[in-house]
């Protein structure tokens, strides 16, 4: 970027490398998980993006058939507007270059079609301090291989003196990130449940605490036993069809008037937020909620995980949960709304018509559907069909889904959800 040759980056983790086949290297999901914490630390609001789209191949991940994909007007244009680009921007003619490091170009005669690789996209060279590598001579000898003058831009490395594959040999990974870092030296479920019920308590040990007059910390018993019983709630709660927070839900006998109070020190507290039913889906969003009508979510997923029982973490990488699946797919949404200071709201009607949740983008009122499995959007699609009444005309559907733009429906991959802003 700082080199002034290009206006945005899309970092692409590979998915199966040619190069590699037979070689043990890590999950591509934890490849990507890397790329986008690496991102999101480093490069936060500066036009650096990270894309899936060679987890969605079944097969090889050529990088001819990545810049086939990439370059479509149709990819790139929904792309780019999914990660918060202006549409006007977005909806510019592209060009593009394959960014690698000056080590490729000795063998890159040998990708697979690399003649046709760089008639698409020229390539953007790295050049880091003492590689060695000639990029004048190399131009030289891919141009009597190919035919033609290969289009090769160079840019200086003014970071660190080592390549990726410098680190994986040596085992040294001090120069990444604190999160790779951190992801790597651990890869450990069990230890992080471990971690993660001990905060739990440590929350529990909390509950109903308060100073007095003279400031001294006390606990108020009764409230004690009423925030306990609305958290330990929360797994059912999220679980029936209609999740609206229910008092009786806690016992028979619970009236609002008696735990409002407990509802009201967890969200206080941090660990929960309410997600307001909508009068009608339309904006102003919180002029139209209904106070009295909410669900409520945890705003960290991973310690809701942690309440349920052993198992659970991995019963969800093995895909080994059914409906519960979508409480807990809910949840992730919600908690990344929350963590990019995005009020919660949903839309339910009587006649059961709901929406998981509705939020303000692109100045429009918008629906949002989360999907645990590929299905219909049959509620969104009547509000879309009924906008005489409702006043509502895009949605967003979440999933596991690549990034798709038709009938006024923009799909995206569960990830991308923290990029639904208002801008």
């Amino acid at each position: 970027l700082k080199s002034g040759i290009v206006d945005a980056v899309i970092v692409i983790p590979s998915g199966r490398n040619p190069f590699k086949s037979g070689r043990t290297v890590s999950a591509a999901p934890y490849r990507f998980f890397m790329a986008k914490n690496a991102v999101e630390e480093d490069f936060k609001g500066r036009n650096v993006f990270v894309s899936d789209i060679e987890l969605t191949y079944a097969g090889t991940s050529f990088t001819l058939t990545t810049i086939k994909e990439i370059s479509k007007v149709s990819y790139i244009r929904t792309f780019l507007k999914a990660n918060g680009v202006k549409e006007s921007q977005a909806d510019e003619n592209h060009s593009f270059f394959w960014i690698s490091g000056s080590d490729i170009l000795p063998t890159f005669e040998k990708w697979h079609k690399a003649d046709e690789i760089v008639k698409i996209a020229g390539l953007l060279i790295a050049s880091r301090p003492g590689d060695g590598v000639d990029i004048d001579e190399q131009t030289e000898r891919l141009e009597k291989i190919f035919g033609f003058v290969p289009d090769i831009e160079v840019f200086e490395i003014d970071g660190i003196e080592v390549a990726s594959s410098d680190m994986r040999s040596k085992n040294d990974f001090s120069d990444a990130p604190k999160t790779v870092r951190e992801f790597i030296k651990t890869h450990d479920i069990n230890a992080v449940l471990d971690n993660q019920r001990d905060l739990l308590q440590g929350y529990k040990d909390d509950f109903g605490k308060h100073l007095n007059d003279e400031e001294n910390e006390i606990v108020n018993s009764v409230l004690l036993s009423r925030i306990e019983a609305v958290f330990d709630s929360l797994p059912a709660q999220l679980s029936k069809e209609n999740n609206k927070f229910q008092y009786s839900a806690i016992k028979k006998s619970a009236r609002a008037r008696e735990y409002s109070s407990a509802v009201q020190w967890l969200v206080d507290y941090g660990l929960v937020d309410r997600c307001f039913n909508l009068k009608t889906p339309q904006l102003p969003l919180e002029g139209n909620k209904d106070e009295d009508v909410f669900k409520l979510y945890m705003c960290d997923t991973g310690l809701f995980i942690a309440m349920l029982e052993e198992g659970t973490a991995d019963d969800i990488l093995k895909n080994r949960l059914y409906q519960y699946k979508g409480a807990i797919y809910e949840n992730v949404i919600a908690d990344s709304f929350l963590k990019n200071s995005r009020k919660l709201y949903y839309f339910h009607k009587d006649s059961g018509l709901e929406i998981d949740f509705v939020t303000r983008y692109q100045s429009k009122s918008t629906l949002i559907e989360v999907k645990a499995k590929n299905g219909d959007v049959k509620a969104a699609k009547t509000i879309l069909k009924n906008q005489e009444i409702y006043h509502v005309d895009s949605l967003i559907k979440l999933g596991d889904y690549n990034v798709g733009y038709e009938n006024n429906i923009l799909t995206l991959p569960y990830y991308m959800a923290f990029l639904i802003n208002e801008r």
